[in-house]
C-alpha cells in the first residue's frame, strides 16, 4: 500500500499535532516493548494498527505512516485517530487500571500541547545546562504518560516546573537543633542568600515552597510551629530553577543542587525522598571514592549531604533535603543526554524563531569539519562515551 506521508507526521507544526505524535510514540513504544515483543503492530477495536517506521533498539525511527488493518480492508489513518484507538482499547480491555492509565495519557498529552503552544511563541535559548533541562517537554520516550503531573495547581506548575521556565525562592526555616538530623547541620549556609542567623541552639532548614505549603498542614509540624520549635523565616535568597526531574533545583552560583521531597505525582510516582535514599547517597559516594580511578573520564555526580526535620515515631517528615554536587557552574555547562539521544519526528518545539531544533544545532556544531576534538562526526563521539560509561 502506498503511504503518502501526511504533513502532520512529516512536519508537525500545530501544537495539537505535535502533542498527538509525541504521545502516540511514547505509548506505542511502551506497548510494543512490554506487551508485544517489540512488534510494530498493536491491537485495536476490530483489527490492529501498524506503525510504519524504521526499527530502532531504543524505540521507533521517524514515523512514515500509520495503517489501520480491519478484516476487509487497510487504510492510512492520522496520528490522532491511532492514539484514540489505542486509548479506547486500553479503557475497555484492561479494567480500572486501564481507565486510569488512559486518563493519565490524555492528561500528559494535554500538558504537552499546552507547553508546545507556549514554546512556539518563544525564541529558542542558546545551548546550556539549564536550557537542556528545560527542553524536556516530551518527557521520556519510553513512558506511556511522560508528562503526567498531579498535586500542583496551575499557578504552582507555571512557577515551579522546568516546562514553563519558572523560578522559585526557597523558604528558610529556623528549627530547634535537636529536631534536625543531617550530615552537616550548617550546610544550608552554603546556599546563596542563606547567610542568616537562625538563633541560638537552632539550625537553618531550607524548604521547597510547595513542600512547605503542604508540610505545614501536618498536625505534628503545625504543633511545632505553634510552640516556636519551628519558625518560618519566609522566602530567602535569589530564585532557583527546577531541572528536568522537577524536584531538583539548580543555580549556577550555588555549590549544591537541592533535591527536595515533593508531594507531587509525576508520570506514575510520588517524588518524595525516603530516609534510606538520604543514607544511600552519602554511602555510595564513600564507596565510589575508592574506585573512581577505574572510571576514566566519566564523572559521577554525588549526593554527599542531606538534612531533614526529625519527627518522633516517623521515618520521614516530608522535609527531607538532599544536597547534590553542582558541576555545572560555568557557562560551558552540560547537556541532558536523553534530549540528544531520544528519537523524534518533525520539528522540535524549541525550533521556533531559531531555524534548526536545539539538539540539531548541537549535533551540527559537533559535526563541523573544523578538526577540533569537539567537532567530530557523531559516530566518533558515541564510541568514547560507550567506553567511558559501559566498560566500568
Amino acid at each position: 500500500m502506498s503511504l503518502p506521508q501526511t504533513d502532520c507526521i512529516a512536519h508537525p507544526r500545530d501544537p495539537q499535532d505535535i502533542a498527538d505524535l509525541a504521545s502516540l510514540r511514547a505509548l506505542f513504544v511502551c506497548t510494543s516493548r512490554e506487551l508485544y515483543g517489540g512488534s510494530a503492530i498493536a491491537p485495536v477495536a476490530d483489527g490492529w494498527i501498524e506503525i510504519v517506521a524504521p526499527p530502532m533498539a531504543t524505540g521507533l525511527g521517524t514515523i512514515r505512516g500509520i495503517l489501520r488493518h480491519r478484516p476487509d480492508r487497510s487504510d492510512a489513518i492520522p496520528v490522532a485517530e491511532a492514539l484514540s484507538l489505542m486509548l479506547d482499547r486500553m479503557e475497555h480491555e484492561h479494567g480500572p487500571r486501564g481507565r486510569d492509565l488512559a486518563r493519565r495519557v490524555r492528561a500528559s498529552r494535554h500538558r504537552i500541547a499546552t507547553m508546545v503552544s507556549d514554546r512556539l511563541e518563544r525564541p529558542a535559548l542558546p545551548p546550556s545546562f539549564l536550557a537542556a533541562e528545560q527542553a524536556m517537554i516530551f518527557g521520556h520516550w519510553m513512558h506511556p504518560c511522560p508528562k503526567a503531573l498531579s498535586g500542583m495547581t496551575v499557578p504552582e506548575e507555571r512557577k515551579m516546573t522546568p516546562d514553563w521556565r519558572g523560578a522559585l525562592r526557597l523558604t528558610a526555616l529556623s528549627v530547634r537543633a535537636d529536631l534536625i538530623e543531617a550530615t552537616a547541620p550548617d550546610i544550608a549556609r552554603d546556599l546563596p542568600g542563606f547567610d542568616l542567623d537562625p538563633g541560638p541552639g537552632r539550625c537553618l532548614l531550607p524548604a521547597h515552597p510547595l513542600t512547605w505549603d503542604r508540610a505545614r498542614r501536618d498536625p505534628a509540624i503545625a504543633a511545632l510551629l505553634t510552640r516556636g520549635a519551628i519558625r518560618d523565616l519566609g522566602p530567602v535568597g535569589p530564585g532557583w530553577w527546577a531541572t528536568s526531574s522537577v524536584r531538583t533545583l539548580w543555580r549556577q552560583d550555588s555549590p549544591w543542587q537541592v533535591k527536595a521531597s515533593l508531594p507531587v505525582t509525576i508520570t506514575n510516582s510520588r517524588r518524595v525522598n525516603k530516609h534510606h535514599e538520604l543514607l544511600a547517597g552519602a554511602a555510595m559516594l564513600a564507596r565510589l571514592a575508592g574506585v573512581e580511578a577505574r572510571f576514566g573520564p566519566m564523572r559521577l555526580v554525588g549526593d554527599p549531604h542531606w538534612m531533614t526535620l526529625r519527627l518522633p515515631g516517623r521515618s520521614e517528615s516530608g522535609l527531607e533535603l538532599i544536597f547534590r554536587e553542582n558541576p555545572w557552574r560555568t557557562d560551558r555547562g552540560g547537556l541532558v543526554i536523553l534530549g540528544l539521544a531520544g528519537p523524534g519526528d518533525g520539528v522540535r518545539p524549541d525550533a521556533a524563531g531559531a531555524g534548526d531544533p536545539g539538539r540539531a544545532r548541537i549535533r551540527h556544531r559537533c559535526a563541523r569539519p573544523s578538526g577540533g576534538p569537539s567537532c567530530r562526526h557523531p559516530a566518533d563521539r558515541v564510541a568514547p562515551r560507550m567506553r567511558c560509561r559501559c566498560r566500568p
